[in-house]
């Protein structure tokens, strides 16, 4: 319950894998004690699975331990597993190659695909990419969110419907209403609304949307759908993308689906957007919007080792009180100003209350009890 069918899929193989191991192993399933899951990890990295596979997977046993009433090894913290995947972590990162780079989508190359596409000749294909890319990157969204995975997936409860998108005024419209049923980090599918405003541009997205919905018609079904009725899938849209920017003379190679959401960010940290305006408009529930905006391409090895070097760690003895935490999230900026690397207080701060440094007391600051 509350999980997204992904989630579900991912589970169920995991579950599946557990089970056939455990019967050629000899071991019992249910309840699966830490050695049982020490050995079901080992071999599937034997088998070749990257890390963050096994612990999906072992997040799946969890679930049926938890189902089923039996998750009492879980509680205790499983330090051997821990120590475990981290040696698997650490393996695969030793035989990693470079890391995949997915490169960002900026005002320039939606220009230069516009230019290839020309959607000034009204076909309703074009418009539909054209309005498509316009979405993705105004709206900071994720390509799952407004795509269907495949011809016959299309589910109107889940996916971007004829109906999902509404504007604010029939005669002089200057805003679009986007409602996302479904995404990455809304489970229980409780949907929201992403407000998309007019603009003085050439790619505005009100405009570019407006443009598309009166070629489209108000059919029901998918809103982003070629001109024969099949939806807009992933697949469709970045091999589109990818062919308009070769045309372009651009090397398409390192353009994803996320590239519209990276450019946004980007773009968004360049224009001096502060950080936890990004992270909202983005959706991010965690801190991996740094990985899109502002920091992309930093050294965090060398920033978390140079912040674990100068203490910023720090043992606690009593409860935090306010100069504390002040002084450690200024500390927090000097030293990534020290090593050439800019951070927001915003972004700081966040450090203290997402656990990534130890807060409660510095001696002779805070009272002792």
């Amino acid at each position: 319950m509350g999980l997204a069918e992904s989630t579900h899929k991912m589970y169920r193989t995991g579950v599946k894998r557990f089970v056939t191991a455990c019967l050629s192993l000899g071991l019992t399933p249910l309840p699966a004690d830490e050695s049982t899951l020490c050995a079901f990890a080992s071999v599937l990295a034997d088998e070749g699975l990257q890390h963050r596979t096994i612990k999906s997977y072992l997040a799946g046993v969890r679930h049926l331990h938890i189902s089923e009433g039996t998750n009492d090894h879980f509680k205790s913290g499983l330090p051997r597993l821990h120590y475990i995947l981290r040696g698997i972590r650490k393996a695969e990162a030793s035989k990693a190659g470079p890391v995949r780079e997915r490169r960002p989508i900026t005002p320039d190359l939606l220009r230069k695909n516009r230019g290839v596409w020309n959607p000034l000749t009204g076909e309703h294909n074009i418009l539909m990419l054209w309005a498509a890319c316009c979405l993705a990157y105004f709206g900071f969204l994720r390509v799952g969110e407004f795509t269907v995975p495949t011809d016959e997936a299309f589910d109107a409860s889940v996916h971007l419907s004829w109906g999902d998108v509404r504007v604010n005024s029939v005669s002089n419209p200057s805003r679009v209403e986007v409602r996302i049923k479904a995404s990455k980090t809304d489970p229980f599918r409780q949907g929201i609304s992403v407000f998309l405003g007019k603009v003085a541009s050439d790619i505005c997205p009100v405009g570019t949307l407006l443009a598309y919905i009166v070629r489209r018609g108000a059919t029901p079904g998918p809103f982003f759908r070629l001109e024969d009725g099949r939806p807009l899938t992933r697949q469709r849209l970045v091999a589109a993308v990818k062919d308009a920017l070769e045309e372009a003379d651009v090397p398409p190679g390192k353009y994803k689906g996320h590239s519209f959401r990276i450019g946004a960010a980007m773009m968004a940290a360049a224009r001096g957007v502060e950080d936890s305006m990004i992270k909202t408009l983005g959706r991010w529930k965690s801190l991996a919007y740094w990985n899109t905006s502002r920091y992309q391409g930093r050294n965090w090895p060398r920033i978390l080792h140079a912040c674990v070097d100068v203490n910023i760690y720090v043992q606690l003895f009593s409860s935090p009180c306010g100069s504390c935490h002040y002084l450690l999230n200024c500390y927090i900026i000097l030293v990534f100003r020290l090593l050439g690397e800019p951070l927001s207080p915003s972004v700081a701060w966040s450090w203290l209350g997402r656990g990534r440094v130890s807060i409660g007391g510095i001696k002779g600051l805070c009272p002792t009890p």
